[in-house]
Formats: structure tokens, sequence, C-alpha cells
């Protein structure tokens, strides 16, 4: 389960109250396959047959992927770049481990 935190969740609210989680394919490097780990994407994905909504306490729509799995607790959490706000999933693993 993924949670969003209080700033987050305000974010999401004021952009349209609806985000998903995007998954990238393993990328090769010489050591192995290695798992970047997902991103945060606002508003509903392209393909929502793949996706399930997921409840959280801010009542937003949170989709995650059908084949999303993490050991670890994992939270979606807001930052600032070069004066941008940006979204971002805390807690994950790059080797899962």
């Amino acid at each position: 389960m993924i949670n969003i935190s209080e700033q987050a969740g305000e974010y999401i609210r004021q952009k349209g109250g609806c985000v998903h989680v995007f998954l990238y394919e393993p990328v090769g490097l010489c050591c192995g396959n290695v798992d970047l780990g997902p991103t945060v994407r606002l508003g509903r994905p392209l393909d929502p047959e793949n996706y399930c909504l997921q409840p959280n306490a801010h009542d937003l729509q949170l989709y995650v992927p059908r084949r999303f799995f993490s050991r670890n607790p994992l939270t979606i959490n807001i930052q600032t770049v070069v004066g941008f706000r940006t979204l971002y999933i805390d807690g994950w693993k790059v080797f899962g481990l």
C-alpha cells in the first residue's frame, strides 16, 4: 500500500485530485538489470485497464498498476527542485532489499 503525505495530498488536490504510479522497465547495466523504481504522475493513466484504484486517507484518486509490488512501506511525497514542485515515491529500494 502506498501512503500520501499531507503536503503531497494538498498539492494533488490542487492539481485535480488524481495521480497514477508509473513503472519503468528494468534497465540493463554492466552488473545486471536494475529496477530504478516507480514515479508519480498527475492525472489518470493512459491505460486505466492495467491499474486499480487504491483507497487512501485523502480521498484522492490513486491509480496503482495491477502488477505493482513492494516489500517496503512507500509514501508519495513532494519536493521543490529549482522552484518547481514535483511528486516522488519515498521508501523505494533500488535493489528491492
